[in-house]
C-alpha cells in the first residue's frame, strides 16, 4: 500500500475467537470493505480486491461514495452492484454479538 492510505478490513465475530495469546488475529477477514477516494486508481483497487479474495476473504465490498452504490466483487467471480439504499446481507453478519 501507499504511504498514508488505510485499509478497514472488518472481522466476523469468530475471527476474534481465532486471536493468539498477544491478541493478534491470523488471516484474512471475512469481509473486507474499501472505500473510494479520488486517489484511488482502478489498478489499486483490483489489487486490494485480488490480494483480500486469493487470501481467504469472502467478499471484498467497494464502497463509492459519489456515485452512492457499493459493488461486490466475490470468490466466484461475480460481481453485484447496489445502490445506496438497498439492503447487502453478509453470511457472517448474523454472528456477531
Amino acid at each position: 500500500m501507499r504511504s498514508g492510505s488505510r485499509t478497514s478490513p472488518i472481522p466476523r465475530w469468530n475471527r476474534f475467537q481465532q486471536a493468539d495469546p498477544e491478541d493478534n488475529i491470523r488471516g484474512a477477514p471475512d469481509l473486507v470493505i474499501e472505500v473510494l477516494s479520488p486517489s484511488n486508481t482502478a489498478v489499486e483497487i483490483f489489487e486490494k480486491e485480488r490480494i483480500g479474495l486469493s487470501n481467504g476473504a469472502q467478499e471484498f465490498w467497494v464502497v463509492d461514495p459519489d456515485r452512492r452504490q457499493v459493488k461486490v466483487p466475490t470468490t466466484d467471480g461475480r460481481t453485484v452492484t447496489y445502490p445506496a439504499d438497498a439492503e447487502i446481507s453478509f453470511p457472517g453478519a448474523s454472528q456477531a454479538p
